[in-house]
Order: structure tokens, then C-alpha cells, then sequence
């Protein structure tokens, strides 16, 4: 069997941290730690956990034979520019669960992740917004940026036409979408409708707990040294990681939870939504007719 053999491909701060850990405790999936590897993403080398096959493959070399869905669950594939098409290339019988979210949510929760990872400095919606341009061509980025291409809120913020893109690589029927609002609405039938997408049976399923919620952290000096340690520290880390294997990993993943706390929802002002609306309107209706859904009221002004 090529595995692995089901993607969640994004997008961000759309649920796919719930539901690829809904899918792990299934009897019959087997999912790679970290959730992320990011394999296939070579344009967004920042994001990546491994960079070679070989060490992409030692992710799921403890699958079991009951194991008939295999999968892992990175969610900047959708807006890599090339990702899809190398997961076609590596199989092309995968299947893509897609997870969407209104850009008008999504882009003010993913501004606070990217913060919470110190890829971000800009404490302010509007202020990074104004930057991107000037991100774009590498001026103005944080110190501790890892990926500059995760800054340009806009463009990531535009799923149809990442959806379209992904359209022309892998036919609709190989594909699940599922959107943010189904999911907070009635997580029980949409964890049902992707069992029933990837072939297995159901689980008996009935709790459905929040899962990554917005986070700030504690201590921010300490969030710092774990998520984005000094460079001899890190390469220190990956001579380790690669003797012992990703489970190393586990302790510091434990402290990053440790000292995470929930973050409020970050506040966004009426002129910085009409200037989302502006940006994504045309795009919304595109994702809509994609994937034959009504989402004008995303766009509503309240």
C-alpha cells in the first residue's frame, strides 16, 4: 500500500488539529506525528519537518495492518503552490479532506497563531496587514520569522483560489470538503461524512472536545527557547531528532502546552473588516460555486 494514503491538506485555523486527532483514535488510521510534517510543501520550506522521502516514511513505519487509512495533516499544502501536485506524483489515488473557514474568521486567528509561534511581531491585525508588501520583498520581517510566505494574510486568506488550484490537480471525487461553520455546528455528521468519504467504518464516536484553541503563552522567554531556539540549539536538536527519532520531540511539545494558556479571540475593527471584505469577496463567491455552496453571508455586514 503507498502510504500514506489520505491527506488533510488545510487550510489553517479551520479544525484539522480535531479532526486529525478525532481520526487517530480510530481503530483503523494510522496518523503521523507530528500532525504536521509538511513534507510535500517544498516552496514553504519553513514549515517543513522532514526534507527527505526517507525520512518522510520513517513517519508511519509503526502502522499496523488494521491500519487501512493512513494520513497525516498539513495544513499549508493548500496554499503551496506545489504541494498537490507532488502528492498526486507520490499518489495519485490519495484522497484530499479540505477544511474551509470564512477569511474573515480564519485570518484574525491565524494572525494570533502566527504570534503565538513567534513568526509574527505585530500585535495588530491592521498593522500587519499594511506590512505585507513590504514582507513580501523580505524587508520589515520578524527576527524570529520561519516562513516569510505565512505573513501574506491576503493571499492565504484566499481559499477559492487555492480550491481551484487543487481542482485541476485532483478530481472532485477524491476530494472532501468540509467547512468550519458544519463542523462547530454538528461535529458528529461531519466526522461521519468523512469516515464515510475514506471508506471506514464508524467508531462509535459521540465526544467531540475543542481541540487548539487560541493561545498565549505564559511566559513568553521560555515560549520563545522551545518554538524558536538559538541556532546551535537547533541544530543540536535535529542531530538528536535524528538518531532517536521524532519522539524526542514529545517533552517539548509537553512544555509548550504547559505554558500555553487560552488566548482571547482577537479583536478586529469595522474598517479592518470592509478591507477583508474588499480583499476576499470575489474570491468567496468562487470558492462557493467550487464547491456548489451559498457563502454570500459570509461577506454580510453586520
Amino acid at each position: 500500500m503507498n502510504v500514506p494514503n489520505f491527506f488533510i491538506v488545510g487550510a489553517p485555523k479551520c479544525g484539522t488539529t480535531a479532526l486529525s486527532e478525532y481520526l487517530r483514535d480510530h481503530p483503523n488510521v494510522f496518523m503521523s506525528r507530528p500532525k504536521e510534517p509538511h513534507f510535500f510543501a517544498d516552496d514553504l520550506p519553513g514549515t517543513r519537518y522532514v526534507i527527505t522521502l526517507p525520512d518522510y516514511q520513517k513517519l508511519f513505519a509503526s502502522r499496523a495492518p488494521q491500519h487501512t487509512r493512513v494520513g497525516e495533516a498539513s495544513v499549508w499544502y493548500l496554499y503551496s503552490s506545489n504541494a498537490i501536485q507532488r502528492i498526486r506524483d507520490f499518489n495519485r489515488d490519495a484522497r484530499l479532506i479540505v477544511m474551509l473557514r470564512n477569511p474573515l474568521d480564519l485570518i484574525p486567528s491565524l494572525h494570533g497563531h502566527m504570534l503565538f509561534a513567534f513568526n509574527e511581531d505585530c500585535g495588530d491585525l491592521a498593522d500587519a496587514w499594511e506590512l505585507q508588501d513590504l514582507r513580501r520583498r523580505g524587508e520589515n520581517l520578524p527576527a524570529k520569522c520561519f516562513e516569510q510566505r505565512l505573513l501574506q494574510y491576503a493571499e492565504i486568506g484566499r481559499l477559492g483560489a487555492q480550491v481551484n488550484r487543487l481542482l485541476g490537480v485532483f478530481p472532485y471525487r477524491q476530494v472532501h470538503f468540509v467547512l468550519f461553520d458544519d463542523w462547530t455546528f454538528d461535529p458528529e455528521r461531519e466526522y461521519r461524512s468523512v469516515l464515510k468519504f475514506l471508506d471506514l467504518p464508524e467508531d462509535g464516536r459521540s465526544q467531540f472536545p475543542k481541540v487548539n484553541v487560541q493561545k498565549q503563552h505564559r511566559f513568553p522567554l521560555l515560549g520563545s527557547l522551545l518554538l524558536r531556539p538559538p541556532k546551535p540549539a537547533r541544530a543540536m536538536w535535529r542531530k538528536l531528532r535524528s538518531l532517536t527519532g521524532p519522539g524526542i520531540s514529545t517533552p517539548i511539545e509537553y512544555l509548550i502546552r504547559v505554558n500555553a494558556k487560552t488566548a482571547p479571540p482577537t479583536q478586529v475593527t469595522g474598517d479592518m473588516k470592509r478591507l477583508m471584505i474588499t480583499s476576499f469577496e470575489h474570491d468567496i463567491v468562487q470558492l462557493g460555486e467550487l464547491i456548489d455552496r451559498n457563502l454570500s453571508h459570509w461577506v454580510d455586514e453586520p
